[in-house]
């Protein structure tokens, strides 16, 4: 069993949807951003943003989440000092990203202090192709206080269930001027891959020291992407998917694992008992669906590994599957050149 990171979530229905803008791409980070950059942040309500980065730190684009209603949709505006708000989270298949915010006017002061029959709680959804959906209102609950998930705040911190009993293995970075806002990730085998959000930008952490053992590296590396002056980030998540994550048989795809991941080169594949006699079919599919990648290869006679070539594949989050006659399974990998 790997160390576990835990995240608050919420299950929600969400309604129509409106405005789009240009499609995420399978790979980048997108990151929650408070505030548009012209006034300091204080605790009345600002303008939100939501901020696509590619892991070496590029800017994408960046899409406002609306500041007035509009038909169904309704204004999505949050605290700029409240800094527990708005931890968002992807969707259990990959299509959505969904986050949490007040249908408040830009400048309500402050805005965490209403009550929530006057200014509902709104939750909003974001799809694949930048489509924005702030439809969903609470009305009756969260009053006076803040709205907000679960978030980690000052470091990463690694818990492994050990004979029924969470035991913390250790702590990736730990900032009380610095702290962490917003946390999303995969795994691989023994491998955690990571991006976490804070005040001071956007950090990737890998941790492959596997299940009940101190993380690889107790330090954050340093920012890929930092915030512009009167911006702050808050929650993030992987880019989401234009179709559902394709699901494996857990058992035995648990027993596969891929290090390193993310790939810039070779991608070694360990395999599964069930994959380790004949000829092994691996398929790579785009955040699309779209099959860009096929190869055939044969394990050796007492080996238990094969490799997979992804120099030539553009950046990007890819799902890999593997077939051995009745068995096949999927992994999601990362290249990053």
């Amino acid at each position: 069993m790997l160390g576990r990171f835990a995240l608050g979530l919420l299950g929600v229905f969400l309604g129509a949807e409106a405005t789009a803008a240009p499609r995420n791409t399978p790979g980048n980070v997108v990151v929650v951003r408070v505030g548009d950059g012209t006034a300091a942040l204080t605790s009345a309500a600002a303008p939100v943003f939501l901020a696509e980065y590619t892991l070496s730190g590029t800017l994408v684009q960046t899409i406002a989440r609306p500041t007035v209603d509009a038909g169904t949709n309704q204004s999505f505006t949050n605290s700029g000092t409240a800094t527990f708000d708005n931890n968002m989270t992807r969707s259990a298949d990959g299509r959505y990203l969904i986050l949490t915010g007040y249908d408040a006017a830009v400048g309500t002061v402050p805005v965490t202090g209403t009550t929530s029959a006057a200014t509902n709680r709104i939750i909003g959804r974001v799809a694949a192709d930048g489509t924005i959906d702030t439809s969903t209102r609470i009305d009756d609950a969260f009053s006076a206080t803040n709205f907000r998930s679960a978030a980690s705040v000052n470091g990463i911190q690694k818990w492994s269930l050990v004979d029924g009993t969470w035991t913390l293995n250790g702590t990736i970075g730990g900032s009380a001027t610095a702290p962490l806002r917003g946390l999303a990730g995969s795994t691989s085998g023994t491998v955690v891959s990571l991006v976490a959000s804070g005040e001071g930008g956007l950090y990737a952490v890998t941790d492959n020291a596997g299940y009940n053992a101190a993380p690889t590296n107790s330090n954050l590396p340093a920012p890929f992407a930092t915030p512009a002056t009167n911006t702050a980030f808050r929650g993030v998540a992987l880019a989401p998917l234009a179709s559902a994550l394709a699901h494996a048989d857990e058992k035995v795809a648990a027993q596969a694992a891929i290090y390193p991941n993310p790939a810039a080169q070779q991608l070694p594949i360990q395999l599964p008992a069930e994959m380790q006699t004949g000829r092994v079919q691996l398929q790579l599919f785009n955040g699309l669906g779209q099959l860009v990648y096929r190869q055939s290869a044969s394990v050796a006679t007492g080996s238990s590994t094969v490799a997979l070539d992804v120099e030539t594949l553009a950046n990007g989050v890819y799902t890999l599957r593997l077939h051995l006659g009745p068995t096949t399974i999927a992994k999601r990998i990362i290249v990053s050149h």
